[in-house]
């Protein structure tokens, strides 16, 4: 059994810029637990724990999902919370879907997903990344105010070439996440 989700991870570059934001969160003294920069990510599709004699059968579906994609751009911009600031539990990162065509992709990978067993998600795809699980809302005053600061952290557009199947390992330190394969969407280098 392992523990699967679907993501688009990001370029060098702007795993850098987030680690900077990361960084900055720290200062705040927020009762949460901020991602560690090896986490970073744009979920797709959560799977959850996947008998592993499934797993050909999700490659093959995601590879013809792929199939039918050109590469897009995205750009990170813009902060927000779940559910929202007067009662935060998550503490994000938004993705602006430049090309129009990160929720399309979205939704094939979810319609692949279901028609092999998969339940479809209950709420509306929300394209953003977790920086932090909030626990309590000490200091989030202050990380609202302090928004200001982390938009002065500018993401240039990134070019989405690929997706990827990662495992997630839970360990007491926290998920390590493992990329198991890449699916590479059309287009030229």
């Amino acid at each position: 059994m392992k523990r699967l989700f679907i993501a688009v991870s990001l370029n060098e570059e702007n795993r850098i810029l987030v680690g900077r934001v990361l960084k900055e969160l720290e200062k705040y003294s927020l009762h949460a637990k901020i991602e560690p920069i090896e986490n970073v990510h744009l979920t797709l599709k959560f799977l959850g724990n996947t008998m592993e004699d499934k797993i050909d059968l999700i490659s093959k579906r995601l590879s013809e999902v792929v199939s039918r994609h050109d590469r897009f751009n995205i750009k990170l911009d813009g902060y927000g919370f779940f559910p929202n600031e007067k009662n935060p539990r998550i503490f994000w990162l938004g993705v602006e879907d430049v090309d129009r065509k990160l929720v399309q992709l979205q939704k094939d990978v979810e319609e692949a997903m279901y028609r092999i067993g998969y339940e479809r998600e209950g709420k509306p795809f929300k394209s953003h990344i977790t920086l932090a699980r909030i626990k309590s809302n000490k200091n989030i005053i202050r990380l609202v105010e302090g928004i200001k600061v982390l938009s002065a952290i500018k993401f240039e557009p990134v070019q989405v070439k690929y997706i990827v199947l990662y495992e997630s390992i839970l360990k007491p330190s926290g998920a390590e996440y493992h990329s198991l394969k890449q699916y590479y969407l059309q287009g030229e280098e």
